[in-house]
């Protein structure tokens, strides 16, 4: 049976702006399963982020329920569901929102410097050794103006994991990247899926990162359209127009002669 880390329940969220109510979620119903990556894809104003920052409780839900790790964070008030946020959730953003006058190390070390205050020699420890796994240790001294965007991006995933999330929530992390670094962005997280047994769980439009997550879950006007186990392997035919070519091509090869 499967270990459910995150399990969204009927989610819904309306703005109200002037007297009229805008509703933007219509009853979000999926699960992510602990140790699994998995993608959020959709056209723009589907209620992507509008998901994303709703599961990473940076915002209130009209109604439903949001279970993370077997807590409804939903009813928690302010000071818990900040609290809640900072242990249990890290985030990687588009624009990474480093430091830029703090080193690297010390950037990874912020989550734990925000919650506990001054940072102990073993958590400067741990941020340094976070800093190794995403292959940067000879460049944790430096100022995070002095990394490339890539680097960057490395340097936003090894934060996301200083508290030990049980979720890693991602909003387009490889947006702003060329193609090799985009694809080496996505071998680090896979790695450290792999290694550490991390839940990650991304809005991207890059086809190729969706199609080589282990389930992807499509929203059209704030409603779940459909979710896609194994996409790289699908062979219904809903999945070809979202596939990248090489997958594409993969399902249309012809068997071998024999």
């Amino acid at each position: 049976m499967a270990d459910i880390l995150l399990d969204i329940q009927e989610l819904t969220k309306s703005y109200t702006n002037g007297g009229t109510e805008t509703k933007v979620l219509h009853g979000i119903d999926f699960q992510v399963d602990r140790g699994s990556f998995s993608a959020i894809i959709g056209p723009s104003g589907s209620g992507k982020s509008t998901l994303l920052n709703l599961l990473g409780a940076l915002d209130r839900p009209t109604g439903g329920r949001i279970i993370v790790d077997g807590s409804d964070i939903v009813t928690m008030n302010d000071r818990e569901l900040a609290a809640f946020r900072n242990r249990k959730i890290g985030f990687v953003f588009q624009f990474h929102h480093l430091l830029p006058e703090f080193t690297a190390v010390e950037n990874v070390m912020m989550p734990h410097w925000i919650a506990s205050g001054k940072p102990a020699a073993k958590t400067r420890k741990k941020a340094e050794e976070l800093v190794d796994l995403v292959g940067l240790g000879e460049r944790g001294h430096f100022k995070a103006s002095r990394l490339s965007g890539g680097q960057q991006q490395r340097i936003a995933i090894a934060r996301s994991l200083m508290n030990d999330p049980s979720l890693v929530l991602a909003d387009e992390p490889t947006g702003n990247l060329d193609s090799e670094t985009t694809e080496q962005i996505f071998a680090l997280m896979e790695r450290i899926r792999s290694e550490r047994q991390a839940t990650f769980l991304i809005i991207t439009h890059d086809r190729h990162i969706a199609a080589r997550s282990e389930r992807v879950v499509e929203l059209i006007d704030g409603r779940v359209a459909r979710i896609v186990a194994n996409p790289a392997a699908a062979q219904e035919d809903s999945w070809l127009d979202l596939a990248p070519s090489h997958c594409l091509l993969a399902q249309q090869k012809p068997a071998a002669s024999q």
